[in-house]
């Protein structure tokens, strides 16, 4: 294969940052709070924010590698607070607001389709002599793949 034609193919790949940037911006517009990457450098946020985490980067839901081709994401999004009430109204406010038409409908402009959203649930964290607060959900989404597969089309055939 020819450098040039390789270079071709492997641009063009699904960008994991537009997918973070939207679910940042459809935070901070719905609940006010910072989100960062979880397990990431850097310092805290203070109390509360979000933390969001690619579980599964890529779930293929064709056999075909093909142009445009959609596959799913799951991401796991948790509140960090101090109040164990203040997690669980958040993270529960936020699974609402995930659901709801307007935001649907900001994620489907975006190049984003909820697929599935789970149940908010507890996520404690033990740190040292206390508690870290933690409340969050999964979101199963679909994306479409930027992939071009660049190969000659057969314009005509002769018997």
């Amino acid at each position: 294969m020819d450098v040039g034609r390789w270079n071709n193919l492997v641009t063009g790949k699904y960008d994991y940052k537009h997918l973070a940037d939207t679910l940042i911006n459809v935070v901070a517009s719905t609940s006010n709070l910072k989100m960062i990457e979880s397990n990431s450098s850097g310092p805290q946020p203070d109390y509360p924010f979000w933390t969001y985490t690619i579980i599964s980067p890529y779930l293929s839901i064709t056999s075909d590698i093909v142009t445009g081709e959609q596959f799913e994401v799951v991401i796991s999004l948790t509140c960090h607070a101090m109040s164990s009430l203040e997690v669980l109204n958040q993270a529960m406010n936020l699974n609402k607001d995930f659901r709801s038409f307007e935001i649907l409908n900001y994620l489907k402009q975006t190049g984003i389709t909820l697929v599935e959203l789970s149940n908010t649930t507890k996520r404690d964290n033990f740190i040292s002599i206390d508690y870290e607060r933690l409340s969050g959900f999964d979101m199963r989404l679909r994306v479409r793949d930027s992939y071009v597969d660049d190969v000659e089309m057969i314009d005509n055939i002769e018997l």
